[in-house]
């Protein structure tokens, strides 16, 4: 039957297509993941000041270019915050380029952040060879300054593949900045806002399996909304344990209403959505929650809520 064997060959072209996108899906995630973890322990080796652990995320062959990392240029000057560029130099070989890392670290008298995240990966389908884009951040207190300034930078990095292990074989400076501000800007306010509150994992996030690891690390963001129309932004801050709402008093100061309000109990709960589906002029609630049902929730226009719905749709 030739129509049945023409069929059958597009389903068995399509199958062998759906396939071959799987595996490249697949591919593209572990080589992300093999970076993630690798910038991660890079981070801490930098943090901790652990000379010799730097030196193995460098290949012996490495040949690239300094970070312009102790090459910090001051240019402008607003407000009492002073920016500050990076100059890459010429290139360079592996004792160089670690030479620049240990110097960087000595410059600082504290060192209190590093984070080094993967903001593109790049090239990835070659065995040995990966191409990446890194944001690296470092927070702390260059000798001779009495403020913590904050290092921000863009470096593009190539991996070499090893034995299930990555390391450095070139690098370049994309661009990067330091900030340092002569008075602080911001306080802490929240203990004395009366929003000291911590936010806690779900605790099936640590023992169910799950098919998107990024699920584990917390809700999507406080919502922040005049829920009972007073002028002032209230605050919904989404939990694993126990979701909260606070009320904005309008003096400086947040009140704890979620019992009140009839919205205790809400954990596992990923992220708030405030909108006035009944158009009576109060901003009702959806929440998205993870292993538990979603819900919707009526403002009852008094400071309370009522429940709506129940979808069981599962996420993870």
């Amino acid at each position: 039957m030739p129509g049945w064997s023409s069929k059958r060959g597009r389903l068995f072209g399509l199958s062998s297509l759906v396939d071959s996108i799987d595996q490249s899906g697949e591919k593209f995630f572990q080589s992300g993941r093999l970076v993630v973890n690798t910038l991660d322990s890079f981070a801490n080796s930098i943090q901790s000041g652990h000379r010799c652990a730097i030196d193995s995320f460098y290949a012996p062959r490495f040949v690239g270019n300094p970070l312009g990392l102790n090459t910090v240029v001051f240019d402008s000057e607003r407000d009492g915050v002073r920016r500050a560029h990076f100059c890459q130099g010429a290139a360079c070989r592996k004792d160089e380029a670690l030479r620049e890392w240990r110097a960087y670290i000595d410059s600082f008298n504290e060192i209190e952040e590093v984070s080094l995240h993967l903001h593109r990966l790049e090239e990835w389908e070659s065995p040995d060879r990966l191409v990446t884009a890194v944001r690296f951040e470092l927070i702390g207190t260059p000798r001779g300054e009495l403020r913590s300034v904050t290092d921000r930078a863009s470096f593009r990095m190539i991996w070499h593949r090893s034995e299930g292990k990555l390391q450095i074989g070139e690098q370049c400076l994309i661009e990067g900045e330091r900030i340092l501000c002569d008075e602080p800007h911001f306080s802490n306010v929240a203990h004395s806002a009366g929003i000291d509150f911590e936010n806690q994992y779900y605790p099936p996030f640590l023992k169910e399996p799950l098919k998107f690891g990024m699920i584990r690390y917390g809700p999507g963001g406080i919502s922040a909304v005049d829920y009972d129309n007073d002028g002032l932004c209230d605050l919904f801050i989404p939990d694993g344990v126990e979701s909260k709402l606070y009320r904005n008093r309008g003096d400086g100061t947040f009140e704890d209403v979620t019992d009140k309000a009839g919205l205790s109990g809400l954990d596992g709960v990923s992220v708030a959505t405030f909108a006035d589906f009944d158009n009576d002029g109060f901003k009702d609630l959806f929440v998205s929650r993870t292993f538990r049902p979603n819900q919707l929730f009526h403002n009852n226009g008094d400071g309370t809520w009522r429940r709506l719905l129940h979808n069981r749709c599962r996420v993870g």
